[in-house]
C-alpha cells in the first residue's frame, strides 16, 4: 500500500509516480473507498481517467471504489444530511451518477476496458452504497 495524491497529475506523489515504480506483470488495484463524494464532478473524472491511464501499463489492473447510493439520495433527508455532512468536513459533499449507466458510461470514457456498478442490497429504493468495479486489460 502507497499513499499518494490522488488530484495531482504529476510528480512523484501522483498516480503516474506511484505507478512507475510497480513492477507492471504483477498486476495493480487501486481503490478509493469514501473518496468520490468529496470531489467535484470534473475532479472524479480526471481521477478515473488518471487511474485508467495508470492501469493500463500493466497486465491486469482493477479499480475499486464506491458511490453514493444514486437516485434515492434525491430526497429532501438526503439534501439534507449532504449538507449537515458538508459542514462537518468543510467542504461539499457531491452525489455523482443517480443512474449506474451513467457511471458506467463515464468509466469507460475515462480509458476502462470494462466496469460494473454492483448494489449489495437490492431492497429499492436502497440506501446502500453502490460498489464499483472497473478494470484493464481484461
Amino acid at each position: 500500500m502507497l499513499e499518494l495524491d490522488a488530484l495531482k497529475d504529476s510528480g512523484p506523489t501522483s498516480l503516474a509516480g506511484v505507478v512507475s515504480e510497480l513492477e507492471p506483470a504483477r498486476g495493480l488495484a487501486i481503490v478509493s473507498e469514501g473518496l468520490l463524494s468529496y470531489l467535484s464532478g470534473h475532479q472524479v473524472a480526471e481521477l478515473w481517467r488518471r487511474a485508467a491511464d495508470g492501469l493500463a501499463g500493466f497486465g491486469q489492473g482493477r479499480y475499486l471504489f464506491d458511490l453514493g447510493i444514486g437516485r434515492a439520495m434525491t430526497d429532501i433527508s438526503a439534501h439534507a444530511f449532504r449538507v449537515a455532512l458538508g459542514t462537518f468536513v468543510r467542504g461539499r459533499v457531491h452525489e455523482h451518477f443517480p443512474d449506474d449507466e451513467a457511471a458506467i458510461a463515464a468509466l469507460l470514457d475515462a480509458g476502462f476496458d470494462e466496469a460494473r456498478i454492483v448494489r449489495p442490497d437490492r431492497s429499492q429504493p436502497s440506501r446502500s452504497p453502490r460498489l464499483g468495479d472497473a478494470r484493464t486489460g481484461s
